[in-house]
């Protein structure tokens, strides 16, 4: 059986514990961060002519000045190309000139900042044909 002295600890720690929720609220570490959106990505894949622009025009949720990160598939690695940060009214934009062909896998990754959560998008496929010279028949 517990005596009075270790009754009242109890209960002045309880009604400090309280009045510490009350007054503080929870932790900013503890309250759940805001869902990121990204829209102008999709994971379609896209054909571009060898030497042209291929340009992507994002609305990032959050705060004006947020980093914007378009990765790029290397091997099985994801290579951090260009970063861009997201304007007063939320845009931010890449453009990049395709001057090999090939296949090249994209991606846009929003790191966390405080009260927002961090976000990477699915992967875009960019297929840039060969130009292909066709030679006259019968010279």
């Amino acid at each position: 059986m517990r005596n009075a002295g270790d009754r009242r600890t109890s209960l002045v720690l309880a009604v400090a514990l309280l009045l510490t929720l009350l007054i503080g609220g929870v932790p900013a570490s503890a309250a759940t961060p805001k869902v990121t959106a990204v829209s102008g990505w999709t994971a379609t894949k896209v054909r571009v002519s060898l030497g042209s622009i291929w340009r992507t025009a994002l609305v990032v949720g959050g705060p004006a000045g947020r980093r914007v990160i378009l990765q790029q598939k290397v091997g099985t690695a994801w290579k951090s190309l260009v970063v861009a940060r997201t304007s007063a009214t939320h845009r931010a934009g890449f453009a990049r000139t395709m001057v090999n062909p090939g296949s090249f896998t994209f991606r846009v990754v929003v790191p966390a900042v405080p009260g927002w959560a961090a976000r990477t998008t699915a992967a875009k496929v960019v297929s840039v044909p060969k130009i292909r010279v066709s030679t006259p028949t019968g010279a």
